[in-house]
């Protein structure tokens, strides 16, 4: 395992590489604006989230996202970049009483076409019914995006936050991983409400990067907890 956390800035991300963790996770908007930054600075930046910026709108009153896309892409592609997790839950939305899980899918294999140009996979995640009203399941989600050969995250709070089976809501092996407790707190060494979910993570045999997205008071703690948490499942 590779295990990372979120960033919202460059200061944050460099005492985080300080205390221990292997690489940092920053939006992919900010990797556009500070791709040089970034670059300088020489943190490992495997992972981006976010994806489309906040007044994007993909199914109503659409908004052209295809270039917003592409430099988000090209700009993550330029720093090392391998998986970009796409959430963005007010982007992704649909009219109430429509379905849009399928719509969402089939946007993700439009924008894949558009990733591959740069080696890079994107891997939607689940959210919940407070953020969007499309990929608040992740068992659903998951399959919809398995179906057209596309990958996806398994967010352990969002998994939480829709009372989710671990097992039904991870049938495949992920991409990538984020990792919070219920309330949204980086995991204690003792997180006995995520053991599960770390155990669904080694029935599907998975080895990659783990990121911490959520509330952190101590980045050398939260570091050697969430790898001694792993240790024990």
């Amino acid at each position: 395992m590779t295990y990372g956390v979120c960033a919202p800035d460059l200061e944050f991300a460099e005492k985080a590489i300080a205390a221990g963790f292997d690489f940092v996770e920053f939006g992919a908007g900010f990797v556009l604006d500070n791709t040089e930054k970034i670059r300088a600075a020489g943190i490992p930046t495997p992972r981006t989230n976010l994806f489309f910026p906040g007044d994007v709108r993909l199914f109503i009153d659409p908004t052209p996202y295809s270039e917003i896309a592409r430099s988000r892409i090209a700009a993550a592609a330029s720093i090392g970049v391998e998986v970009m997790v796409v959430g963005s839950g007010g982007a992704r939305r649909v009219p109430e009483g429509e379905d849009g899980n399928a719509r969402f899918a089939d946007l993700v294999a439009d924008l894949q076409l558009l990733a591959d140009e740069y080696n890079i996979r994107l891997a939607p995640e689940s959210l919940n019914h407070t953020e969007t009203n499309v990929g608040v399941k992740l068992a659903i989600l998951s399959g919809l995006l398995h179906d057209r050969g596309l990958d996806f995250t398994a967010d352990s709070y969002h998994i939480l936050k829709e009372s989710e089976d671990f097992t039904e809501a991870i049938p495949f092996l992920p991409a990538h991983v984020h990792i919070a407790n219920a309330p949204r707190f980086a995991p204690s060494a003792n997180d006995l409400e995520l053991l599960p979910f770390i155990e669904r993570l080694r029935t599907v045999n998975y080895e990659g990067t783990i990121s911490i997205e959520g509330k952190i008071d101590n980045l050398t703690d939260a570091n050697q907890n969430l790898r001694e948490l792993f240790s024990k499942a």
